[in-house]
Parts: structure tokens; sequence; C-alpha cells
């Protein structure tokens, strides 16, 4: 598995929410699974912290970076079939996060409205992550993403080998 990191596409309103802590969590429809994780229910834990890098949307550069040392995961389906059948009195498990809980926590959270959330994950079942933002750190240079070996940006995050901001002073 290497030493992997992630690059993540973001537009300059979610990064400016990140940097000043409003944004802490970011919301995607899917999370790295060739990164090594210990898992906890529905949460991947990160030991030590995944990097994610920040590629700003139409600059052509990564402009900093933040830790993430766990995502949540989330099924709208697996969330209702779980709450229409149980929980079993007795029987001890544990539920998943409610509908309720999750869309509450994607707009405390992650900053997004009601229709913010329906135009990115649409009104069927669908699986949201949870990425925590830990550390958020913006560079005095921004880097070009061709050091990242990369000719476009992805549409939504890559792994990549890339890892230097990591070990400069300064950075965690």
């Amino acid at each position: 598995m290497g030493d992997k990191s992630v690059l993540i596409s973001l537009k300059d309103r979610w990064w400016n929410k990140i940097l000043s802590g409003e944004k802490a969590e970011e919301i995607r429809k899917t999370m790295p699974r060739q990164i090594e994780a210990e898992y906890d229910g529905d949460t991947a834990h990160f030991s030590p912290a995944l990097q994610v890098f920040v590629y700003l949307s139409g600059t052509g550069h990564v402009v900093g970076h933040f830790n993430c040392d766990k995502i949540k995961h989330w099924d709208s389906a697996h969330a209702e079939w779980a709450y229409s059948v149980g929980p079993i009195p007795g029987v001890s498990c544990i539920m998943p996060m409610s509908d309720t809980d999750a869309f509450e926590r994607m707009r405390k959270k992650g900053c997004l409205t009601d229709e913010q959330i329906m135009d990115y994950f649409g009104d069927e079942d669908f699986k949201a992550y949870f990425w925590s933002v830990l550390n958020p750190t913006e560079y005095e240079t921004p880097i070009p993403l061709s050091d990242f070996g990369l000719n476009r940006p992805p549409q939504s995050w890559c792994y990549t080998e890339y890892t230097e901001p990591r070990n400069q002073p300064g950075n965690d």
C-alpha cells in the first residue's frame, strides 16, 4: 500500500470554510480503500492520519492540505432497513446513524444545505462518507498540479504518492 496520500478537488468556497474551521468534515460519495485503516463499525480510522492535498478548482495548483484521521460511512438504504426492524429488545447491537442524524451532520459539519445534499446525492438511496478535517494548512506558494504527475485534476479525488509537505517545518 505504500505511503499514499489523497489529492482532492475543492471549490474556493469550501476550502475557505475548511480554513476558517467552519467546515469540520468533507462529504463525499466514496472513500480511499487502498490505504490501510482499522475499522470500527461504520468508521475507518487512519493511523497515521491520511494526508489530503487540496487542489483548488480552476487554478492548476494544490493550495494546501489537511489531515483526515477517520472517515465515517452512512448508507441510507441500510439505515432505513435497520430502523424498520430494530433495535431488538435485549439484543446488543450497534445501530447505524439515522437519516435525521446523517442529514444534520451534513448540514452542521459539512456546511451543506438540504438542496445541496439532494443536488449532490439525488433523492434515491445513497452512501455518504464523512471525511474528518484536521489541521488545515494553506501553502504560501501553491504547488503546480504537474508536480503530482497529473495533467488534469481529479473530478472528486485520487491517490497520490506525493508526500513532501508532511515533512516541511510547520506541517503535521
